[in-house]
């Protein structure tokens, strides 16, 4: 039976105006870093722990989360297999991203001095002042 113009399917099923397809949202769930920082907590830079950390996860009636097996690779990456791009993965979310400062100054090693910014006040129409 097909609709007539503007009607996608059954008006008893539609929802109405103010309800939610999905009351209770998305589930939620652990980051990667929140299940990095646990899983270091418990394996301490220990192979042996590590194995012990992941058959733990594995005997627990429900599927790895795709968060918990990245997790997992990037600590066994880490630990058994040295990768230097794993250990800076695990650092920058654990500890987070070290800072770079950058000095910027002139060809005498001076102050470097920039001109030519204006400050300009927002109008009351929104629109940018350069327009």
């Amino acid at each position: 039976m097909p609709f007539k113009e503007g009607e996608s399917g059954n008006p008893n099923q539609a929802f109405k105006p103010g309800q939610s397809g999905n009351p209770a949202g998305r589930p939620k769930g652990k980051s990667i870093t929140t299940i990095l920082n646990e899983l270091l907590e418990k394996v301490a830079g220990d192979k042996v722990k590590l194995s012990a950390a992941v058959i733990e996860f594995m005997e627990e009636d429900r599927p790895l989360t795709n968060a918990e097996a990245l997790s997992m690779t990037l600590l066994y990456k880490a630990l058994v297999q040295n990768d230097m791009k794993a250990i800076t993965e695990i650092m920058d979310r654990t500890e987070g991203k070290s800072l770079q400062k950058t000095e910027l100054t002139g060809k005498d090693g001076k102050d470097l001095l920039i001109t030519g910014f204006q400050i300009a006040k927002p109008n009351d129409t929104g629109n940018n002042a350069n327009s």
